[in-house]
C-alpha cells in the first residue's frame, strides 16, 4: 500500500517536515511559559512580558504558516494517492477472471471503489500526519519533562504499558469489524444498485414496497454493525482519556508535593503540567488515530486482495502475452471439451464436447436451455477455460494466443442482450474499433440495417443510447451491436440467440442483416429459434446435456425419423401453421 504513497514522497516530505516545525513551536510554548513565570515572580527577568508575548506570537504565526503549508500538501498528495488506488483497483477489476464477478455483485464492487478507498485515504493521510504529530508531541514532551524532573517523568509515562495494551485488543477488534460493516454496506449498495438498474421490471410488478424493505434490512444491517464499531471506538478512545488523564492527575500530586518542598519551582511545575496536558491529549489522539488505522486496515485488505488476485491473471482478464497469428482462416474445432462454472462445481456444463466449424461456413448450435450452447461463445473468447480438452483456432490452442488479439481482431460477438453505453450512437457502434472513421461507422451501419432508423433521429448518429441502451428498442440495439460487429470485421463471429427477444418484424430486418455480414466469414449461431438456423446455417449441431448428439445440415437432421432436432423442429412449428412444413 505504501507503493501509492511513494510519488507523492516530496509532498508528504514537505508536509511532515512543516508538521515537525509546528510541533517544535508547540514543544517550545511550555518552556518558554515556565520561564517567564519564574522571570516575573522572581524579579530577575530581562525581559517584560509584553515582549515575551511578541515572541510567542511571532511564533505562533511562524506555525499558522506552517500549519497551511502542511495541510496544503498533505491534502493533496492524500487526493493523489486516493486517485492512484481507485485507478489501480479499478484495473485490477477489469483483470479480474469472469468466476469473481460470477461471486462479486456490482454493488460490492463499487462499494470498494468509493468508501473503502476513502478510508484508505485517510489512513495514509491525515490519520497518518495526526499520528505523527501526537507521537512526535508525547516524544518531545516526555523528553522535556526528563530534563526538568526524572522522578515526574516516570510518574507520567507509567501509564504507557497499560494504554498500549488496550490498544492492541481494541485495535484487533475495530480491524475485524471494520471489515463486516464494509462487507454490510457492500450488501446494501448492491440491493440499490439492482433495483434501480431494474426500476422497471419492480414497478411492473409493484414490487417498490418489497425492495424498500429488502433495502432497509440491508441498511439496518449495517448500521448496528457500524453502532458496534462506533461503540469500540468510543470505549477505546474513553479509556485513553481516562489513562492520559489519569498521568495528569498523578503529576499534579506528585510535582504540588514537589512543588511544596521546594525541590521544583512554580515555573517548572507549569511548564511540566504544560507538557503533561500535551502528553494527555496527544496519547488520546494516538488511539483515535490507531482506531482509525484499524479501520482502514478492515478496508484495504478488502482492496488489496482484489488487487492481488489480478495479479497472475493478465492474460485472461486484459494482458498481452502470447502469440498472434498472421492471417486467420477461421477453422474452428473444440476437441474432448469439459467445462464446469467455477461458482457451481457440482454442475458439469461441458462434457467431452467435440464440434468443429469448417473457415468460412456458417454452424448453428441448438438445444434446451442449459445444455452449454452459450458457453462455447464464452470458451472462443478465453472468458472461461476449458477444465480439459482443448479450443483451436486454425490448428493453434487458443489457450497460446494473446488474449487481447484474440478478442480484438479474431473474434467477434453479438449477445442475445447487447450491452450498449450511455454515450452516442457512433460511439457505441466505434467501440470495438476506436480509430474508425465516420464515413465507416456510416457504412457498419448500413450492412447491419441500422443506418435508415438512425438518420431518423433528430440528432442522427450523435443521439444518445440512454443507460444500457434504454432509449432504443431491443431490435435497434441488436442492429447497432451488429454494426459494432461489422466495423470490427472479425474472422470468427459469434451470435448468441440474437433473435430470442425479438418480434418477428426486428428478427427479419436484423436476420437480413446477418445474412450480409455472415457471408464468407466463419460463423456459430446460438439458435433459440430453429427457423433461423435453418434459414442462416450451412450445418447444424444439436446440443443436449453438454454434448453434441447430432449435427448435419437442416435437410439431413429432418431427414432422420425419431432424430432430437427433427422432434424439436415439428415442435417448434407446430403451432405456427402458416409455416410450410419441408418434407424430409
Amino acid at each position: 500500500m505504501w507503493s501509492l504513497a511513494r510519488p507523492e514522497g516530496r509532498l508528504i516530505g514537505s508536509g511532515l517536515t512543516l508538521l515537525a516545525g509546528t510541533s517544535c513551536v508547540s514543544l517550545a510554548f511550555p518552556r518558554v511559559m515556565g520561564g517567564l513565570i519564574d522571570a516575573v515572580m522572581g524579579g530577575a527577568g530581562t525581559t517584560t512580558p509584553y515582549e515575551a508575548a511578541a515572541v510567542l506570537m511571532g511564533l505562533f504565526s511562524l506555525q499558522s504558516l506552517m500549519l497551511v503549508g502542511r495541510s496544503a500538501a498533505l491534502s493533496v498528495a492524500g487526493e493523489r494517492i486516493a486517485a492512484r488506488l481507485r485507478r489501480r483497483l479499478f484495473q485490477a477489476v477489469a483483470k479480474q477472471d469472469m468466476a469473481f464477478f460470477d461471486a462479486n455483485s456490482t454493488g460490492e464492487l463499487v462499494n470498494r471503489l468509493a468508501s473503502d478507498v476513502l478510508l484508505v485515504q485517510k489512513a495514509l493521510t491525515s490519520s497518518t500526519a495526526q499520528g505523527l504529530r501526537s507521537l512526535f508531541l508525547v516524544t518531545g514532551s516526555s523528553v522535556m519533562m526528563y530534563t526538568m524532573s526524572p522522578y515526574l517523568a516516570a510518574v507520567s509515562v507509567a501509564i504507557f504499558p497499560p494504554v498500549m495494551g488496550a490498544g492492541w485488543y481494541f485495535g484487533r477488534k475495530l480491524k475485524a469489524q471494520q471489515k463486516s460493516v464494509q462487507a454490510a454496506l457492500a450488501g446494501s449498495s448492491g440491493v440499490a444498485e439492482e433495483v434501480i438498474g431494474s426500476i422497471s421490471t419492480v414497478r411492473a410488478f409493484g414490487a417498490e414496497q418489497r425492495e424498500c424493505a429488502r433495502y432497509n434490512t440491508k441498511v439496518n444491517d449495517s448500521c448496528t454493525l457500524a453502532a458496534r464499531v462506533g461503540v469500540t471506538t468510543a470505549v477505546f478512545e474513553g479509556s485513553m482519556h481516562l489513562g492520559a488523564h489519569a498521568s495528569l492527575v498523578a503529576v499534579m500530586a506528585a510535582g504540588g508535593a514537589q512543588l511544596v518542598a521546594g525541590a521544583l519551582t512554580v515555573g517548572d511545575m507549569t511548564s511540566f503540567l504544560l507538557y503533561s496536558t500535551f502528553m494527555a491529549l496527544n496519547v488520546s489522539g494516538l488511539g483515535s488515530v490507531y482506531a482509525d488505522a484499524m479501520r482502514a486496515i478492515g478496508a484495504s485488505d478488502r482492496v488489496m486482495d482484489i488487487i492481488r488476485g489480478a495479479e497472475g491473471e493478465g492474460e485472461r482478464g486484459g494482458g498481452s502475452a502470447g502469440a498472434v497469428l498472421a492471417a486467420v482462416r477461421g477453422d474452428i474445432r473444440f476437441d474432448g471439451v469439459q467445462f464446469l462454472y467455477p461458482t457451481r462445481p457440482e454442475h458439469q456444463v461441458l462434457q467431452g464436447l467435440a464440434l468443429e466449424v469448417q473457415a468460412g461456413k456458417t454452424l448453428a448450435v441448438v438445444g434446451p436451455s442449459g445444455c452449454g450452447k452459450s458457453t462455447l461463445c464464452r470458451l472462443l473468447t478465453r472468458l472461461y477455460e476449458p477444465s480439459a480438452g482443448s479450443v483451436t483456432l486454425d490448428g493453434v490452442d487458443i489457450s497460446s494466443l494473446d488474449v487481447l488479439w484474440l478478442r480484438e481482431k479474431a473474434v467477434g460477438i453479438v449477445d442475445q442482450e447487447p450491452v450498449l453505453f450511455n454515450a452516442s450512437i457512433a460511439d457505441n457502434i466505434r467501440y470495438g474499433r476506436p480509430e474508425a472513421t465516420d464515413a465507416e461507422v456510416v457504412q457498419a451501419a448500413k450492412v447491419a440495417n441500422a443506418h435508415e432508423f438512425i438518420t431518423q433521429f433528430s440528432h442522427g448518429y450523435q443521439t444518445q443510447a440512454g443507460a444500457s441502451g434504454q432509449q432504443l428498442s431491443g431490435g435497434q440495439r441488436q442492429r447497432i451491436a451488429i454494426a459494432r460487429a461489422v466495423l470490427k470485421d472479425p474472422a470468427v463471429l459469434l451470435l448468441d440467440e440474437f433473435s430470442s427477444a425479438l418480434d418477428s418484424d426486428s428478427e427479419q430486418r436484423v436476420q437480413e442483416a446477418l445474412e450480409h455480414v455472415t457471408r464468407g466469414r466463419t460463423s456459430i449461431i446460438i439458435a433459440h429459434r430453429l427457423s433461423t438456423a435453418r434459414a442462416m446455417a450451412d450445418k447444424i449441431a444439436v446440443m443436449d446435456s453438454g454434448r453434441v448428439v447430432e449435427s448435419g445440415s437442416f435437410d439431413e437432421l429432418m431427414a432422420r425419423d425419431g432424430g432430437v432436432f427433427r422432434r424439436m423442429y415439428l415442435t417448434q412449428v407446430s403451432d405456427q401453421p402458416q409455416v410450410e412444413q419441408p418434407q424430409p
